[in-house]
């Protein structure tokens, strides 16, 4: 009788241990504490993965969340956003040009500016510089991808220079080299040029391995910038693609979840990277009617790229400066140093969105 009674306890406690283990792991990820956002390295000089290349290059990415699109969504959106341009060009007279303003976004509720938004705003005077205070909302679940959404929706609609808050200024945004000549253009004949959104290059590695992808993080091996951006005129039509995309990818993302297709409760890292994050803003620049560009025209280029508006349908004017003008201090890609001659930016990397204690001490 006695052993009997033993192995019934043995047994409850057995029963009971995996639910405990569940409470558990609930309470640590809803309550332990942050770990300290990594300092800002100045320098760029932090270990690399290995580098590693693949036999055979990528230059044309073929993301799934383009297949099949809901275009009749996107139709619709589209339509909307080209009936608020319509209205908002009639109130200002036709106008395109942008005046000189610099936004940034504050993440969460609480969220206060740092030491590099600061200096970013002091050194450069002339602009006007305005703060957007993102809250928290409930239909997506992490700031960052509120942040995309809205950088977006605020270069598109206003124009002017959009920052993260990690960007520190390595000089003023008019004394950029990569930028003079448009600078040029606008102060002398405003009318003259058609750019209407600039992109910088953060990853330029068509030859990379599946295990430098991993080891990196990256969801694909090219892509441009989107921490920083500049828009000399509004309603660029790269940025409105961007906006229908967001929109739509995380309409389907939504959808797949709720079908069961995708047995997941959160965004995953590469959920974000291609849904918000880089990978839907480079398709929106590559992704031209009539066809698809490939990523050789940007492979490692050594000055600004212009392109007119009448050269490629749907772009409006673009421009793509090289990766040591805004993705300096990544150590691959040929990004140079913080102090590369052609810095007009440091991105410094100050961890705004990864910051979960199971990333911290698993990744």
């Amino acid at each position: 009788m006695a052993a009997t009674r033993r192995s019934f306890r043995v047994w409850r406690i057995g029963y009971k241990l995996p639910g405990l283990l569940v409470l558990l792991f609930f309470f640590l990820w809803k309550h332990f504490p942050e770990p300290l956002r990594t300092a800002n390295n100045n320098r760029g000089d932090a270990p690399a993965p290995q580098y590693d290349v693949a036999l055979k290059s990528r230059f044309l990415y073929h993301s799934r969340l383009c297949e099949s699109p809901d275009e009749e969504y996107e139709a619709s959106i589209d339509t909307l956003l080209r009936h608020l341009e319509e209205k908002a060009l009639a109130e200002s007279n036709g106008i395109l040009e942008t005046k000189k303003t610099i936004w940034q976004i504050l993440l969460g509720d609480s969220f206060s500016r740092g030491a590099d938004s600061i200096a970013f705003e002091h050194a450069n005077t002339g602009w006007e510089y305005k703060v957007h205070l993102l809250a928290a909302y409930n239909s997506y679940p992490y700031h960052v991808l509120h942040a995309d959404l809205v950088r977006y929706l605020l270069l598109w609609f206003h124009g002017g220079y959009y920052a993260d808050l990690d960007i520190y200024p390595a000089r003023p945004i008019n004394s950029c080299p990569a930028l003079n000549s448009l600078f040029r253009t606008i102060s002398h004949d405003p009318g003259r040029s058609d750019i209407s959104l600039v992109l910088g290059i953060e990853i330029d590695e068509p030859y990379a391995s599946e295990k430098l992808m991993r080891d990196w993080h990256w969801s694909r091996s090219y892509g441009f910038v989107q921490y920083t951006m500049y828009a000399p005129r509004r309603f660029s039509p790269v940025l409105r693609r961007a906006i229908v995309r967001d929109l739509a990818h995380t309409r389907r993302h939504g959808l797949e979840r709720v079908s069961g297709l995708r047995l997941r409760m959160r965004y995953m890292e590469k959920d974000i990277l291609e849904i918000t994050w880089p990978g839907v803003f480079t398709d929106a620049v590559l992704d031209l009617r009539g066809g698809r560009v490939t990523w050789a025209p940007f492979h490692r280029s050594k000055s600004p790229l212009w392109v007119d508006g009448s050269e490629a349908e749907g772009l409006g004017g673009l421009g793509v400066v090289p990766i040591s003008v805004w993705g300096n201090g990544q150590r691959r890609s040929g990004a140079g140093q913080f102090t590369d001659l052609q810095a007009c930016v440091n991105h410094r990397f100050g961890r705004y969105w990864k910051k979960g204690w199971w990333e911290f001490l698993f990744r």
